[in-house]
């Protein structure tokens, strides 16, 4: 059972249990049946229902723990599309670049990742990590909390920034991936709401339980 069909459930319980409420009382809204009887079959109404809540809180649960794989999983690692022999490769300069990579200005690292595009696939993906290692910092341009504010630096900024994804790109499908993730976040986004509504639902029965009468017109 899907996601829709557990809030479609959870709509349709609560509509169960309205009505069931309803039929327990008279139009004039004394209730039909005595306090222990009305209290009994009110209480069989709410735990039916709860019993839907949960269901449904459980499967938002499960489909946001698989949201959170899918949105981590590592379909744009660039390591994924070695060969053992580039992986070997790329494993044994992944030192040198990060030293190299902590000693370069930004104008060196878009160089060196160009020729990294240009060239041995194997040095691809330890460009795009050293990149993305400092990376944070150098897609936004900037370093030790340093923006670069002369027009060289802001180039070689852009730069650093458009071949940090096109190192990726030579490596996986980002546009599958993009679509992936776009997915995950959406079901994502409806396993939060169903969760949502079912908590709260929850908690106003577990808080108020079930509703007293007026007046007792049990029998």
């Amino acid at each position: 059972m899907n996601l829709t069909e557990h809030r479609e459930r959870a709509e349709q319980a609560q509509r169960i249990l309205a009505e069931g409420r309803r039929a327990l009382l008279r139009k004039d809204g004394t209730r039909l049946y005595s306090d222990t009887e009305h209290t009994e079959r009110e209480t069989a109404l709410v735990a039916a229902y709860s019993q839907t809540l949960n269901e449904a809180s459980q499967a938002a649960q499960a489909a946001i723990h698989e949201a959170d794989q899918a949105l981590n999983r590592p379909d744009a690692d660039p390591l994924s599309s070695l060969s053992a022999s580039e992986l070997e490769r790329a494993n044994a300069l992944l030192p040198f670049t990060e030293r190299d990579a902590d000693l370069l200005s930004l104008q060196e690292l878009a160089g060196r990742m160009e020729l990294a595009l240009e060239g041995d696939k194997a040095a691809r993906p330890v460009w795009y990590r050293a990149a993305d290692r400092l990376g944070r910092q150098w897609k936004n341009g900037v370093r030790n909390g340093i923006a670069p504010t002369d027009t060289a630096g802001r180039k070689a900024a852009a730069t650093v920034t458009s071949l940090h994804t096109r190192l990726l790109g030579s490596l996986v499908d980002l546009e599958a991936y993009q679509r992936a993730q776009e997915q995950a976040r959406a079901r994502q986004a409806e396993a939060v709401g169903v969760m949502g509504r079912a908590v709260v639902e929850s908690y106003v029965q577990e808080t108020y339980g079930p509703r007293p009468a007026t007046v007792n017109g049990g029998r």
